[in-house]
Order: C-alpha cells, then structure tokens, then sequence
C-alpha cells in the first residue's frame, strides 16, 4: 500500500475563530510538494557543522520544502515558531520561517503515543551519520575513533563547533547483549546556530467547547454536521499527516479531526501524545471531566443495544456514524484508551 504523502503547514497560531485557518493541505498540493523535492534529487543523511539533511541553519521554509518535501507533522510552539516533524523523530525549529535548529531526539516533543501515529520514514528515521562517518547506536570507543575532534561535556554528550555553529551529540542506554552493563550508544544530535539560545519546548493547542467535544465523541442520536471552527474556541494550527490513516487536525493533546471543506467527518480520542506522560489515573480523571465513559463496561452501558466487542476492541454501528473504542484489556473493568467517531 502506497504511504500517505507528508504536509506542512507554515501557518501561525490564530486568535480566534475568526482567523481560522485548516492546516490540512489538499492532496493535489501534497502531491506538488512532493515532487518538488524528488526533483531535487538524492536525500543527504549526512550531519556536519555546515548542515544537516542538506539543510542549514536560516534556510527558508521553501527552500525546505524543496529539498525534504512535505513534513510528517507541524506543531505550533509560538507565535513565531513552529517545529517541523520528519519521520518520527528529526525535528526542525523555525522561527519566522527560518531553520534555527535541527535536531534528532528519541525523547522530544512527541512521546510514544504521539508518535506512534506517525508512519516510520526510512528517508528520515535512524539512518543519518555525522561527517559521513558515525551512525545510529554506534558505541562510543567507535564514534570517537571516527570523529577524533570531538570534545567530551559529560558521560553522554560530546561536542563539535566553530565560530558559528554548535553540533552535539547524545549518547543514551541501550540494553547490552554481552553483559550487565547497558552499552552507551550515539542516539540523536542537536545542529544549531551560536546565536539561537531558545529552548521551545511546548505544543500550543487550540481551546475547545467541551460540551461540543462531548457530544461529538459520545453521541446518542443524529448529530447536527459541525464545522471545526464551531468545536474551537481559539485555534492554533497543528497536523499529522503522515499516518496510516491520512491527515489529522491536531486541536489537543488528546483530540484529533479529519474535515472535509472544514465539516468535521471524524474525531479521535487518545491518551496524551506529547510529554509528559499522563499516568492511568490522570487520563480517568480527564475521561470523567469529560463525562465520556472511562471503562468497558461502563461504554457497554451506553452503546448496550448495537456494541459488539472482539477481546479489547468494541465497534458502534449506526446509520449515522460508527464508534471505534479500545481498552486496556478484554476485561469489563478495562480502561479506554482510544476512542475514534466516524461520522457516515
């Protein structure tokens, strides 16, 4: 099956839905982006104090576009600044639509819920090297034998720069196969400018009408069509696209839409997908704020004439729309921990 094709949105955050803008691009503009970049030739996975992705620091959004095509994912993080997501964990800052930082991260913005929703990309997804010569999860007598420059700042972080640029690299754990001791493998770098000292580490989401939300993820009869911009309050523009299940609208942590022409066709429900991690209890406590059915059992009580269930999973069929639940376990006490509506 053909993987979905990448988008991005450069849109800033909005302040009302009077300025209400969908991040969601059309598959035809998609498709136009993407081949801009395959224009462009082989992708560069090499890393150095120049550049990284063949991409350097205060390079336009166009120009990214042209040479990485389309991004998986773009979160809103400022008013100026949006970070740009290709494959599951290579990261680009942009402020004021120039690169200032890239950075490949296991532990960034996304935690493994969120990117979970994301397809693995071989373009972008552990396969870079530094100075054409250090890889992924090599250890480090290995790194440090090719790259002898590198100055050591702690257990897990070396260094390289000049008068301009910073590139470091981080080291983290991994179980050892031979031993007791976890081997210290190379796992991801940060690449930016002397001059950029801003550490954006938030997704800004948009404001919700929680009665709205509910009745769109709970619904008991025919529901009236509603556009994104009645469900928001105050939107801010974030998208996955490249799922496998196509683009998402990203209004929460925890909520996602598809639209057609801005009508909402289907919402999703899920546990946090960005940092920190919620725990069991946390995700309860939003569920019944939300007054949505927390358990199993507790949806088999709302759904009782037309659920079906198979182990963890229940389907809601219905003229108008289907439900699409999963819970922790098949027990009847089991969590939910998705819930997707589609509307027919």
């Amino acid at each position: 099956m053909q993987a979905p094709t990448r988008t991005v949105n450069t849109a800033r955050a909005g302040t009302s839905s009077k300025n209400f803008k969908p991040a969601l691009m059309t598959q035809l503009e998609l498709a136009k982006l993407a081949a801009k970049a395959n224009e462009a030739g082989k992708l560069s996975t090499n890393i150095t104090l120049s550049g990284a992705y063949g991409i350097n620091i205060n390079n336009s959004t166009e120009y990214v576009l042209n040479i990485l095509g389309p991004a998986s994912a773009v979160f809103t993080l400022s008013a100026d600044t949006t970070a740009w997501l290709y494959g599951r964990d290579l990261w680009l800052i942009i402020e004021n639509d120039k690169v200032q930082k890239i950075t490949y991260k296991e532990h960034s913005l996304l935690n493994y819920t969120g990117k979970n929703f994301i397809l693995y990309d071989e373009d972008f997804d552990n396969n870079w090297l530094i100075d054409d010569k250090a890889g992924f999860r090599d250890d480090v007598p290995n790194v440090r034998a090719k790259l002898n420059y590198l100055k050591q700042k702690s257990k897990a972080e070396y260094t390289v720069s000049n008068q301009k640029n910073l590139l470091k690299l981080d080291f983290s754990e991994f179980s050892s196969y031979n031993g007791k001791e976890p081997d210290l493998l190379l796992s991801g770098f940060t690449f930016y400018s002397r001059d950029y000292d801003r550490d954006e580490n938030q997704i800004q989401y948009s404001d919700i009408d929680n009665n709205l939300l509910n009745n769109l993820l709970v619904p008991v009869s025919k529901p009236k069509p509603l556009k994104i911009q009645d469900l928001v309050i105050h939107y801010v523009p974030n998208v996955i696209n490249y799922s496998d299940d196509g683009s998402w609208e990203v209004l929460s942590k925890h909520i996602q839409v598809k639209h057609v022409d801005n009508t909402i066709k289907q919402i999703k429900l899920s546990e946090s997908i960005n940092y920190p991690v919620e725990s069991d209890e946390d995700f309860m406590r939003f569920l019944k704020q939300m007054n949505i059915p927390e358990t199993k059992q507790a949806m088999m009580d709302k759904y009782a004439s037309s659920a079906t269930f198979w182990l963890e999973k229940m389907t809601v069929t219905n003229n108008d729309y289907e439900i699409r639940a999963e819970f922790t376990t098949e027990d009847d006490d089991a969590m939910l921990i998705s819930l997707e509506v589609e509307y027919l």
